[in-house]
């Protein structure tokens, strides 16, 4: 409670100092016409930032206004149309955004990481060095939010859409070497930006910031942990907040189809016409390959870096930074950012922090950014894609081996943050990150499944999403109203994450190893978040079946059934790939599994009662029904394909695992009328032709009363709560028997069990995920509404403007 209370105090301290008459001095000369030299005392005054002048102070001690603790509302209405846009509209004359640009990329330079590593405990005599590292670190934090909040408004500017030349759209001025005056999209102006004292040929200075930016992340990754503390974190957080900002613009929809076409996106719009010199590809040259064009600008720094460096791997390290300092700590998790940000991470783990959170967007946003490194017509690669794939875990190094040929983070740390993250009950980048990871690292993926409580992990927190984004879906399509910009975010996310998690269980699902490890979990209490039945010391698998059938009893139920194939196919995939593996069915999962198959058949035959009522109107002469006749031919063979998984489903467990899963024997003998009516269906046949044997061996057995004094003394079962009268007209005279008897024979005949012997063996049914060609198409407008759906959760939160989530929200659309 004291440390919030200090926090907030610091906090409103900055927020007053912000509009203090130098600071407001001292940015409004930023923003002006005038040209500031790179030489210039003013750029230290900038950075550094104090509220007084020093010599009208008597303690040299004077705070910084740390930007970075300033409400983020507060800092948009200071700086953002006042400051950030005037600088970019006066840049071409000024030249002071490249000298800012140059200076943050300085001071960024300037942090001593071992420096400020130091504990609390040092002695007196460092005490100087300390206050000195400690402002070295906002000089850079500041300059840090300064080149964000302008990126962010010149992606903010895009979505306005504004051409008048007198926003952020928009600069005019005297280009170095041109003779004529000129409009240009003030996003170049940005990207081509040069200090006047290098003369034309010096570097853009974007790429020598973003070069910065990238030392400063591999040096964390590099340090192999402990590189975050409290003195660090607000920079940390700033690093990874300014390359979600880069990210920002893979936000603006593209009208280019499935391959994304790059002249779709309209951050190229009007930017060809009057500058076709401009080079914006200093580093390595060529023409601008992406709709990205500042993670293009970050994708050639790291490019220049690995040339600097042949040993490294710069865009690996980013990520490193990112996942493995920033997301997911090695270390035990640490008190850090809690002196600078209070109460949004005081009892938390480090891995729900403002920066674990920010990271994972970070992370996300460029795990699948795509680039042409000889050209919009070059073949693409994913640099920081690529990394992910390749990261090795960091426990399983030995130390004497000798350095590594690709970077590594802590698989267990990694896990861990991610199920932490997917466990908090709302939608989250980390379900990106773990769909990432589990699809593009094999090395990974084996690290899941090669372990029950490993598994178990992942698979809890998945199913719990997978719930729980049910319900908030059917919560949102009741509530939400079309004028509700977020609120619409929220809906369509909301069955994103749906599909995304699905997918993460079929990608586990499809791998031999996923049932070795599901036979081995149990989940002993719990789970508390199901909320149809109490469950208890139920197998992981059963938990598995419940939610799947769940989700696709919640959408057959909804306005649209059939809205998204996909979804069913996914869930009744994931169950058919487990199905021969599936062991101890409980009795609950058991009848919830023959109850989707009542389902769909009901739906199935209601359908074909509607296609019949459409035929007779066509015969009758009233065509008013003819236009629904191919939708409800779609219909019905849809709901058949289901059908049939479903039967493959149950036929996969009674041939593999019958033995070991009685109480599906016992659920499908309670519903056995169920399958009559498909014996002669020439698409069910052969699989009901299965089921009915399997159930006239039970039947058999049952009349017979084959074991039936095994029944004495024992305990009800589970397959209680499916009533006392179970087939009991398969006995054909006398008093039925009671459910513990029936359950008697069923265990004991199915111990002795050969599905050989009663019925026909068909191949395994197997599913396997294919991501699309172009996997951004779906996922960065998922995580961009995951984004602006974010806001207000934190103080440390972006805020993004009106145009640009209205620009989110129509993309969801």
């Amino acid at each position: 409670g004291v440390m919030g209370a200090s926090a907030s105090t610091a906090a409103a301290a900055a927020d007053a100092a912000l509009s203090s008459p130098r600071v407001l001095a001292l940015l409004a000369r930023l923003a002006g016409a005038d040209a500031i030299p790179l030489a210039d005392v003013f750029w230290t005054d900038l950075l550094e930032l104090r509220a007084v002048d020093e010599e009208d102070d008597d303690d040299d001690g004077t705070p910084r206004v740390a930007l970075a603790s300033v409400d983020p509302a507060a800092l948009e209405e200071t700086l953002g149309s006042r400051v950030a846009d005037a600088l970019v509209r006066n840049s071409a004359r000024s030249g002071n955004l490249a000298s800012l640009l140059v200076h943050a990329a300085k001071r960024l330079r300037e942090v001593d990481v071992e420096e400020t590593e130091e504990k609390g405990d040092r002695r007196r005599d460092r005490e100087s060095s300390r206050a000195t590292s400690d402002d070295r670190v906002v000089a850079a934090t500041n300059g840090v939010v300064l080149v964000a909040l302008v990126a962010k408004r010149l992606v903010e500017g895009r979505a306005d859409d504004r051409g008048d030349g007198e926003g952020v759209g928009e600069c005019v001025g005297h280009d170095i070497g041109r003779r004529r005056r000129e409009r240009r999209p003030a996003w170049k102006a940005f990207c081509d930006a040069r200090p006047r004292e290098g003369g034309a040929d010096a570097a853009p200075a974007l790429e020598t910031f973003l070069l910065a930016v990238v030392d400063a992340a591999r040096e964390v990754a590099r340090r192999r942990g402990g590189g975050v503390d409290d003195s660090t974190y607000a920079l940390h957080h700033q690093i990874a907040r300014t390359l979600l900002v880069f990210a920002s613009t893979q936000a603006r929809p593209r009208d280019g189809g499935a391959g994304g076409g790059h002249d779709a996106s309209a951050f190229y719009s009007d930017s060809e016409s009057e500058f076709e010199n401009v080079n914006v590809n200093h580093i390595g040259g060529g023409a601008s390959s992406s709709d990205d064009p500042f993670l293009d600008a970050l994708t050639r720094a790291c490019d220049a870096r690995d040339v600097a460096t042949p040993d490294g791997y710069a865009a690996g390290d980013v990520m490193r930074a990112l996942l493995g300092e920033y997301f997911a700590p090695r270390h035990a998790p640490k008190r850090v950012g809690r002196a600078s940000l209070g109460k949004d991470i005081v009892g938390r783990a480090t891995w729900l922090s403002p920066l674990s959170d920010t990271a994972a967007y970070a992370a996300a946003a460029l795990t699948h950014h795509a680039t042409c490194p000889d050209g919009r017509d070059g073949a693409q690669r994913r640099p920081f894609g690529d990394a992910l794939g390749r990261f090795a875990d960091e426990d399983a190094y030995v130390a004497d081996a000798g350095p590594r040929a690709q970077p590594a983070v802590s698989y267990a740390s990694v896990l861990e943050a991610c199920c932490a993250h997917l466990d908090g009950g709302s939608p989250s980048p980390a379900v990106l990150l773990l769909y990432a990871l589990l699809h593009g690292n094999d090395a990974f993926r084996a690290y899941v499944l090669g372990d029950a409580a490993r598994l178990s992990k992942v698979l809890t927190p998945t199913l719990r999403g997978l719930y729980d984004a049910s319900k908030r879906e059917s919560y949102k399509e009741k509530t939400v109203s079309d004028g509700d910009g977020v609120g619409a975010a929220g809906k369509k996310s909301s069955h994103d994450v749906t599909y995304v998690l699905l997918v993460i269980v079929l990608i586990l699902t499809q791998d031999d190893a996923f049932g070795d490890a599901l036979s081995n979990a149990l989940i002993p209490v719990g789970p508390n978040w199901y909320e149809e039945r109490m469950l208890r010391r139920t197998p992981l698998g059963s938990l598995l079946v419940l939610v799947l059938v769940r989700t696709v009893h919640r959408h057959l139920a909804g306005s649209e059934p059939l809205r998204d194939v996909y979804l069913h196919t996914n869930c009744l995939a994931a169950m058919a790939n487990v199905a021969p593996r599936l062991r101890g069915l409980t009795a609950f999962a058991s009848r919830r599994l023959v109850t989707l198959f009542e389902t769909l058949s009901r739906k199935r035959a209601r359908a074909l009662a509607r296609e019949l009522e459409n035929s007779s109107d066509l015969v009758s002469g009233n065509a008013s029904n003819a236009a629904f006749s191919d939708a409800e031919d779609d219909e019905i063979e849809l709901y058949a394909d289901f059908m049939r998984i479903v039967l493959e489903i149950i036929n996969s467990v009674l041939t593999y695992a019958l033995p070991d899963n009685p109480e599906l024997v016992y659920a499908l003998l309670h519903r056995a009328e169920l399958f009559d009516a498909h014996t002669e269906h020439p698409r069910f046949a052969d699989l009901v032709g299965n089921v009915r044997g399997v159930l006239n061996h039970f039947s058999d057995g049952i009349h017979r009363g084959v074991g039936g004094e095994c029944a004495k003394g024992e305990g009800e079962g589970e397959g209680a709560a499916a009533g006392q009268n179970a087939n009991a007209a398969a006995r054909g005279e006398g008093m039925p028997m009671t459910t513990k008897e029936v359950m008697c024979v069923v265990n004991t005949l199915a111990k002795k069990f050969r599905a050989d012997s009663h019925v026909h063996v068909f191949q395994e049914l197997r599913f396997a995920y294919e991501e699309e060609a172009d996997p951004a198409a779906f996922f960065s407008p998922f995580l961009w509404r995951l984004v602006v759906e974010d806001v207000g959760r934190a103080r440390s939160a972006t805020r993004w403007g009106e145009s640009f989530t209205k620009m989110v929200v129509d993309g969801a659309s």
